[in-house]
């Protein structure tokens, strides 16, 4: 086994089995994405919320697949304007398969500010 193999992050069965929700998850962001074009600050809210609105949002899921680089500050931004939007916390695999504590955002619906 060659070093590279041996220093490479183990693949859990988690992250090595894609399921049938997910793929539908992330066809779903993407959708979301291509409605929702621009990278104005606007655009980028209206596709978190809209991504919100069909269930939690993580923070790796909105950079990857809403091409939104800083989903604390849009969170932040609706949250200002009355949304209740709930952050929990967990870790989470990135792309290289290391694991690193993220936030994954739960909007209420129906809770006034």
């Amino acid at each position: 086994m060659t070093l590279a193999k041996e220093n490479a992050p183990a693949m859990t069965r988690a992250q090595s089995n894609t399921s049938a929700a997910d793929s539908t998850r992330i066809a779903r962001l993407k959708t979301i994405a291509a409605d929702h074009p621009g990278n104005d600050v606007e655009r980028q809210r209206d596709r978190v919320l809209a991504a919100l609105q069909e269930g939690p949002l993580s923070t790796v899921e909105a950079r990857r697949w809403l091409d939104v680089m800083h989903p604390a500050m849009r969170v932040l931004e609706l949250r200002a304007i009355g949304l209740r939007i709930d952050t929990v916390w967990s870790l989470e695999p990135t792309e290289c398969g290391r694991l690193h504590r993220m936030g994954r955002y739960h909007l209420r619906v129906g809770v006034a500010g």
